[in-house]
């Protein structure tokens, strides 16, 4: 790890927000009927909180640029400040609360059930899928648990939807690159005989074309439903009730 190599990390995240709000400005646009998309000051900070979140999260076959215990927490709590530092986002602090509830019982499963990885690690589900080393019942208890991440994200993302700006944006990238390295980590690297720096550079690309895919889902296809609320924490309840029965 250099400073060389954490400045280009950092360009390319902002590159990648920059390069998402140019390809899809026109498509958001027609949402509003063709008039001017609306957007607001980003917070500096509220944007630098959200780039930061990247540094604990495994990019495809590498692992996170700051690979330390419990670099996962750390991951979501930048995302968590990075909402209280945005004034004017109150209406989407519930589904906020539920994104945080589906990964700390994601976290507490793998930690419970030996994956590899100290507690609340995203390293861990980058080196075991989850989806195939888990009983029927944890499979069930994940795909509810999936449901209603999606779920909220597209509620949560539709808060914010008010404005295009590049905060929101990374904001945006930092809750799908939480769901990809949770729910879909699989890279080429068990599959490929290639040179290990073509398969790193590969799953490079592979994870954040998986987050374009993502934000583009929430923030033109989201999973919105308006007074379901009590559905959600309903099936929290039951995905986190099937994890806990799949740990006895």
């Amino acid at each position: 790890m250099t400073v060389l190599s954490l400045i280009l990390y950092i360009l390319w995240i902002f590159l990648a927000a920059s390069l998402f709000r140019i390809l899809f400005h026109k498509v958001l646009a027609e949402r509003f009927h063709g008039k001017a998309v609306p957007h607001t000051t980003p917070s500096i900070c509220a944007s630098c909180l959200a780039v930061a979140s990247f540094f604990f999260m495994p990019s495809g076959s590498l692992p996170a640029f700051f690979s330390i215990p419990h670099g996962g927490g750390v991951a979501v709590a930048c995302l968590v400040v990075s909402f209280v530092c945005s004034p004017g986002r109150k209406v989407a602090l519930i589904p906020l609360l539920f994104i945080v509830f589906v990964v700390a019982t994601a976290f507490g499963y793998v930690y419970q059930a030996g994956f590899p990885g100290s507690f609340a690690s995203l390293n861990s589900f980058v080196a075991v899928p989850i989806w195939g080393a888990v009983s029927f019942t944890a499979f069930c208890g994940f795909f509810l648990l999936a449901a209603v991440f999606l779920w909220a994200a597209g509620n949560w993302v539709a808060c914010l939807i008010q404005d295009f700006s590049s905060e929101t944006v990374l904001r945006v990238f930092a809750v799908s690159a939480l769901f990809v390295t949770i729910f879909i980590p699989w890279n080429s690297a068990p599959y490929s005989n290639w040179p290990d720096v073509f398969v790193a550079g590969g799953d490079f690309l592979l994870f954040w074309a998986k987050i374009f895919f993502m934000a583009f889902c929430l923030f033109f296809y989201p999973l919105r439903f308006s007074g379901v609320w009590r559905v959600l924490a309903l099936l929290c309840g039951v995905g986190a009730l099937l994890l806990f029965l799949a740990l006895r």
